[in-house]
């Protein structure tokens, strides 16, 4: 859930909080809608998508993987960063990822449901188990 003017305690086995975005993780930076200061990594070691801004950490989706299936159960913008798209620019990056690696998804995490909702067309095929999660 994006939070309006707060954050939710991180989830577990989340290295928590914000801070400089971590360089560290598999997954490739990828930049954004032109924009060459915003970019989107998988960092699988903490289990999540994150979203930076200039190198700054915007906010993630975190997930969980079992073979075949990818489980998205929370997203997080921080508060400086909200209502400008940066929720859904990191949701598309994870579903198109989860497509790419052809992995089922499980949205959980209610604003993964609804971005899967808007984009019906694009991303509901994803979905694990469609009468499960009303889409």
């Amino acid at each position: 859930v994006i939070r309006p003017g707060g954050r939710a305690p991180p989830g577990p086995g989340s290295a928590g909080g914000f801070g400089r975005l971590g360089r560290g993780g598999s997954g490739e930076a990828t930049e954004l809608g032109g924009r060459v200061d915003t970019s989107v990594v998988d960092v699988p070691e903490r289990e999540r998508y994150e979203v930076s801004v200039g190198g700054e950490l915007a906010g993630f989706v975190q997930y969980r993987v079992e073979p075949g299936v990818i489980a998205f159960v929370h997203t997080e913008i921080e508060s400086g960063h909200e209502g400008k798209g940066l929720g859904g620019t990191l949701v598309k990056h994870a579903l198109d990822d989860a497509r790419r690696r052809q992995l089922r998804v499980r949205p959980f995490c209610p604003f993964v449901r609804g971005y899967i909702a808007k984009h019906s067309d694009d991303y509901a095929d994803l979905v694990d188990d469609r009468e499960r999660f009303e889409l």
